[in-house]
């Protein structure tokens, strides 16, 4: 916990928590001294369950010093404090989003000229045309790379080579996927890197073929997708990183998030957050989670943990870098491990790690206390993960780190009481394939609609005493936060409840700043924590999701430091 010197005097330990002017002998007045600015007359919701609501706060040395009604809080005016007026606007803690990937945002422009990125839901035609201007504007390409196409316009999200073939025949075309799990590739593409129907699966990824034929289709999954697919991607300079992470993070202050967690963060994002941060350039807090095991990634395991061995180089007060990531399985599409076979097949989908082994790159890090990520989709894929931790837990007595199920989307309700015992944060993405998205249908014709009706289980965990987070993973599948938390709140349960708006945004904020172990200093509008906070134009706590959604940010703070401001 972050404690102000000005407030040792009347505030201790654990009893700083929720510690305002009101709850005060009238003498500490003097003691504290005076703020450098209070914010009075507002709607604010703080996240602190010993006082949910609040009118003002006050702010010094960029942290919350105080937080009561405005009769309270004004007490601490001194001649040189500045006074603002809320005029009754809501106030939340600054969003945090836990499971985003910074390259993939900027990485296509950064590289005008040498990969192309589709529009999200992008029609077959549209791509054709845009990928056919491209060919014809960079003659000098050997291989033609895109990325974000949409697979729900194929069946099975499976699109077929000769929808490549038929614009592009003799150049080579690699195409990732929107869920980035895939690649897409022309005939041309397929013989550049010798697979045809004698070519065997590589572990862990798939080569889909012609089930009369056997030839491959042109869709290449998981690993496959790795060797294959994204091998072909061109890389950014540092340079260029600097300059894209410039131009997203003020866009992502627009949308009121203050920190972030990269997931699979790349050694490059990671030097170029170090120069902006040297140069006092980040406006956001950031988590980083090192690929430990994925087959999506090109490096070796050896170069991945000697990554991780040096990342001190890039803690500091904005970043933390204590984090790794772990593929477990694949997408709910085919690919993530089930219990029960896919819908009329006989397949369990993928997994990538056996039980033994994850228990042990777990214990390995948890004893450094590193938390992890563990991408995971399938119900099997998650009892797995389960398994290992409580494995881990009994083999070293305790856990000392904080780990975090990504997606969640597939668990079964008797693993729901073994998550909230072992205090893992389930973290709910992307939120959009919860609704009437595209691929909601392709996921449906998969897994069923019987296990459809149990997907993403947020609340049922939450009644249970769990922690649960929403999350992005950005900018896959994107919707901006206030639309989310509106379109969570209104999301009807299999028992025909619906979680409260307290609830989705503390997903957001309080138990996101614990998956990235900070909820001590952010999270909430509490005395002694960083005055991490957005003003918000309508009180989406008082009218329905569908206006919430329509919320927007009008000014968002760091540490007290105004970094977006919408224009008047």
């Amino acid at each position: 916990m972050i404690i102000n010197k000005k407030l040792l005097a009347i505030c201790t330990g654990a009893l700083l928590v929720g510690c305002t002017i009101a709850e005060q002998p009238t003498a500490t007045t003097a003691a504290i001294n005076s703020a450098d600015v209070i914010y009075t007359n507002g709607t604010i919701f703080t996240v602190n369950d010993q006082q949910r609501w609040a009118q003002a706060f006050a702010i010094d040395n960029g942290e919350f010093v105080a937080v009561g009604s405005t009769e309270d809080v004004l007490k601490l005016q001194g001649e040189q404090t500045k006074i603002i007026d809320l005029g009754g606007k809501l106030v939340m803690p600054g969003l945090i989003d836990a499971h985003i990937h910074l390259g993939s945002w900027y990485g296509a422009k950064m590289l005008e000229g040498k990969n192309l990125r589709f529009p999200q839901g992008a029609s077959i035609a549209t791509m054709q045309e845009m990928l056919v201007d491209y060919a014809a504007k960079n003659p000098q390409l050997a291989v033609i790379t895109a990325e974000n196409y949409t697979s729900t316009l194929f069946e099975n999200g499976e699109p077929n080579k000769s929808v490549l073939d038929e614009i592009i025949p003799d150049r080579p075309v690699v195409i990732i996927s929107d869920s980035e799990h895939e690649a897409w590739l022309n005939s041309a593409a397929l013989a550049r890197v010798n697979i045809t129907a004698d070519t065997k699966d590589p572990q862990n990824g798939t080569i889909v073929r012609d089930p009369k034929t056997g030839e491959p289709s042109g869709t290449l999954r998981e690993a496959a997708a790795g060797l294959w697919g994204w091998a072909e991607m061109p890389t950014l300079t540092l340079e260029q990183e600097v300059k894209g992470l410039k131009e997203l993070l003020p866009y992502l202050n627009s949308l009121g998030l203050t920190s972030l967690k990269v997931q699979h963060a790349q050694l490059q994002e990671a030097q170029a957050l170090k120069v902006l941060d040297d140069n006092n350039e980040l406006p956001m807090r950031f988590s980083l989670g090192w690929t430990l095991l994925s087959p999506l990634e090109v490096k070796t395991e050896e170069t991945l943990r000697e990554i991780i061995a040096n990342r001190a180089d890039f803690n500091s007060d904005l970043i933390n870098p204590d984090f790794i990531k772990i593929n477990i399985d694949g997408t709910p599409t085919g690919t993530a491990f089930l219990f029960e076979p896919y819908e009329g097949t006989d397949s369990y989908g993928d997994v990538f790690v056996a039980e033994d082994q994850l228990t042990d790159y777990i214990s390995e890090y948890d004893l450094l206390g590193l938390g992890a990520t563990f991408h995971v989709m399938g119900d099997a894929g998650v009892h797995r993960v389960i398994n290992a931790i409580e494995a881990v837990k009994k083999r070293n007595g305790s856990l000392k780190a904080r780990h975090q199920i990504a997606h969640s989307t597939m668990i079964k309700a008797e693993d729901l009481p073994r998550i909230v015992d072992l205090g893992i944060v389930a973290e709910f993405s992307p939120p959009d394939l919860i609704f009437d998205h595209p691929a909601s249908a392709i996921i449906e014709g998969a897994i069923g609609a019987k296990r459809m009706e149990q997907y993403s289980p947020m609340k049922q965990l939450v009644d249970l005493g769990g922690k649960a987070v929403v999350a992005s993973d950005g900018p896959l599948f994107w919707s901006e936060p206030l639309a989310v938390l509106a379109k969570m709140s209104r999301r009807v349960y299999p028992d025909g409840e619906k979680m409260s708006m307290a609830q989705v945004v503390k997903s957001m904020t309080l138990d996101a700043a614990y998956i990235l172990n900070n909820d001590k200093a952010v999270g909430s509008i509490e005395s002694g924590k960083h005055a991490d906070f957005i003003i918000v134009d309508r009180n989406i706590f008082e009218i329905k999701a569908e206006e919430a959604a329509k919320a927007e940010v009008l000014q968002t703070f760091v540490g007290g430091k105004s970094v977006y401001q919408k224009a008047q």
